[in-house]
């Protein structure tokens, strides 16, 4: 993802890139953790494989639009 964009922004596309994994992460965690604490830890890991799930189908929506484009000679960046 990173050599996508140009060398003089390689540096700040890193920097976004591991900022949002951060936030990401905790926001994730402060999430799931309210949902453990209102509730219990198996609704919980439910909600956690149900996001993971809607993750995973949002990837291949996009590997299929990469596709599909590519199949008709346009480029998708992002």
């Amino acid at each position: 993802m990173i050599q996508l964009v140009p060398p003089q922004q390689q540096g700040m596309a890193n920097s976004m890139y591991f900022n949002s994994l951060d936030l990401g992460i905790a926001v994730g965690a402060l999430a799931l953790g309210q949902i453990a604490a209102a509730s219990s830890y198996s609704t919980m890991y439910r909600y956690s494989s149900l996001f993971m799930v809607a993750f995973i189908a949002c990837y291949f929506v996009y590997l299929a639009k990469i596709s599909k484009s590519k199949k008709h000679g346009v480029t998708i960046n992002g």
